[in-house]
């Protein structure tokens, strides 16, 4: 299983939608996004095999309230730390102004896949 499956897994949840990349168009102002920053990958002997070894991502969560966006960054983060699949170390987060009437937050991170 590639890494971003496994914290695709690992951040699924009844409470709010995560989405690789890009949210579906009039999804409702309460999710979150992660993307891949930078990675290092391993190829196999024969070429064709390819995994994530260290990945660096970004998770932005959106919301229409800042205490909103906050409880469910400290829940992703809480999820993040938790999975068995990976390791995670969290740079920073960044609670951003409003845009429009929206609020994000930043998640910076790196997984260490285990085993």
């Amino acid at each position: 299983m590639r890494i971003e499956d496994a914290l695709y897994q690992c951040l699924q949840n009844e409470v709010y939608p995560v989405y690789k990349i890009q949210a579906p168009q009039n999804t409702p102002m309460s999710y979150a996004l992660f993307y891949v920053v930078a990675d290092t990958k391993v190829n196999c002997a024969d070429g064709q095999d390819v995994d994530f070894v260290d990945v660096r991502f970004t998770i932005d969560v959106y919301d229409t309230t800042l205490p909103g966006v906050k409880d469910m960054s400290d829940e992703i983060q809480s999820k993040l730390r938790e999975c068995d699949t990976f390791s995670a170390i969290i740079y920073q987060t960044i609670d951003d102004m409003p845009d429009n009437i929206n609020y994000r937050s930043i998640i910076d991170f790196k997984l260490n896949k285990r085993g």
